[in-house]
C-alpha cells in the first residue's frame, strides 16, 4: 500500500468508524439480499437503503446502498478515495467517476484485463456508444447475469436505465433473492432477464426465466400453455398466457389462484388496476 493510500485509509476510516456502528442494524443485514432500485422524484435512482437512511455507511461485502452527490449523480457508499484506493475483491461495487462525467466501477475491464465472469463481478464496462453495462453484460456472455447477487442494469433503447426489479415498475419493492420479475419499459414493451435471443436458444430447465419474442412484438413464455399441452401449477411454473386485450398475464394469476403468491420462487404476473404488471 503507497503512503497516499494509507493516509488516505486512515482518515476515511477515522470519518466512517461512528457512522458504521450504527449502519450494522438489523436493517442493513437484511439489506444484503436487497437487488431493487427506487426511483428519486426528479428521475434518478437510489438504492433500497441510502447512508442517510441507515445513518451511516456500511462496508459489509455485499452492501448495495448507493450515496447522492450533490451534482445528482450517484456513488457507491464507499468510493476508492474514501477507502484509499481500490478493493480488489469480487464483491467490490464502489463506483468511480470518469471525467466524462459518466461513472465506472473501480475495477473495470480495462483495468484489469479483461472481463470478470464470476457470478458477483459488479464492474462496468464502457459500450461504444458512451453508455454503461455491467462487465457480465447481455451481449458479452450471451445473457444477463441471473445469480442471486447479480445487480446489473439493463439499458432501455431510450436512453435509460432500468433495474431487474424496480419498485415503480412493479408496484414496490421485492428484496427476495431468486426474485424473476419482469420489468415494463415505458414503451410499453418487457424484458426478461434472460431472453432466448441473448442466450441463444430456449433453455427449459425450472428455472428458465428465457421470454421469446412473438411476431407481433410482444413476448410470451418460452413454454406457453398452448406449446406445453395445458397449464402447469408448479411453483416454478413461468409460462405466460394471452389476454385477449393484449396484455399476458401468469398461467397462474392472482384471480385464477385466489391472491398473490408471495413465495421466493413465484413468477405469476398479475396486472395492477393501472394496467402494469407484478410478480
Amino acid at each position: 500500500m503507497t503512503r497516499f493510500a494509507l493516509i488516505a485509509l486512515i482518515a476515511a476510516t477515522a470519518t466512517a468508524g461512528p457512522a458504521l456502528a450504527v449502519g450494522f442494524t438489523s436493517s442493513a443485514n437484511e439489506a444484503v439480499a436487497a437487488r431493487d432500485i427506487a426511483d428519486r422524484q426528479h428521475g434518478f435512482q437510489i438504492s433500497e437503503l441510502s447512508a442517510d437512511e441507515r445513518g451511516g455507511l456500511n462496508t459489509t461485502p455485499n452492501a448495495r446502498d448507493i450515496a447522492d452527490r450533490e451534482d445528482g449523480f450517484q456513488i457507491s457508499e464507499l468510493s476508492a478515495e474514501e477507502r484509499g484506493g481500490f478493493n480488489t475483491t469480487p464483491n467490490a461495487r464502489d463506483i468511480a467517476d470518469r471525467e466524462d462525467g459518466f461513472q465506472i466501477s473501480e475495477l473495470s475491464a480495462d483495468e484489469r484485463g479483461g472481463l470478470d465472469t464470476t457470478p458477483n463481478a459488479r464492474d462496468i464496462a464502457d459500450r461504444e456508444d458512451g453508455f454503461q453495462i455491467s462487465e457480465l453484460s447481455a451481449d458479452e456472455r450471451g445473457g444477463l447475469d441471473t445469480a442471486p447477487n447479480a445487480r446489473d442494469i439493463a439499458d432501455r433503447e431510450d436512453g435509460f436505465q432500468i433495474s431487474e426489479l424496480s419498485a415503480d415498475e412493479r408496484g414496490g419493492l421485492d428484496t427476495t433473492p431468486n426474485a424473476r420479475d419482469i420489468a415494463d419499459r415505458e414503451d410499453g414493451f418487457q424484458i426478461s432477464e434472460l431472453s432466448a435471443d441473448e442466450r441463444g436458444g430456449l433453455d427449459t430447465a425450472p428455472n428458465a426465466r428465457d421470454i421469446a419474442d412473438r411476431e407481433d412484438g410482444f413476448q410470451i413464455s418460452e413454454l406457453s400453455a398452448d406449446e406445453r399441452g395445458g397449464l402447469d401449477t408448479a411453483p416454478n411454473a413461468r409460462d405466460i398466457a394471452d389476454r385477449e386485450d393484449g396484455f399476458q398475464i401468469s398461467e397462474l394469476s392472482a384471480d385464477e389462484r385466489g391472491g398473490l403468491d408471495t413465495t421466493p420462487n413465484a413468477r405469476d404476473i398479475a396486472d395492477r388496476e393501472d394496467g402494469f404488471q407484478i410478480s
